[in-house]
């Protein structure tokens, strides 16, 4: 079967026309549902976030030196207390502000973790 060249410029030119719009429309769902994990991800980040100590490690004066570093008006004493009280949540804030914090005791051995709220009662729940 031969078609003559306008007749196939005639149906590709028709079969663009007709499938342009549904695919630009899937386009644009895809771009707005792009769009929007971006956003809930930079929220998630500007979100409170929970810096839990699990356990303090083997270099455990280390770990109150950082703890006290780390939080303002704390000091030795509260410092040693809290630490030696772990699991226990250290501190919440902004997760950018809390990564320092969770480097600095988790290069020591200290098992830390960044949780949301959610999740950190729920940890708490699970532990108990």
């Amino acid at each position: 079967m031969k078609h003559s060249i306008s007749h196939i410029n005639e149906t590709v030119s028709i079969k663009i026309e007709i499938e342009a719009p549904t695919l630009n429309g899937r386009v644009r769902e895809v771009v707005a549902r792009a769009e929007a994990a971006i956003e809930a991800a930079k929220e998630a980040c500007q979100a409170d976030t929970v810096l839990k100590l699990v356990s303090r490690g083997d270099r455990y004066i280390q770990a109150i030196k950082v703890v006290r570093d780390y939080t303002p008006g704390m000091g030795l004493k509260e410092a040693k207390d809290l630490v030696e009280k772990a699991p226990v949540v250290l501190r919440t804030g902004v997760r950018q502000d809390l990564v320092p914090f969770y480097n600095e005791l988790k290069g020591m051995g200290a098992d830390v973790k960044l949780l949301t709220p959610d999740e950190a009662i729920c940890d708490e729940v699970d532990s108990q």
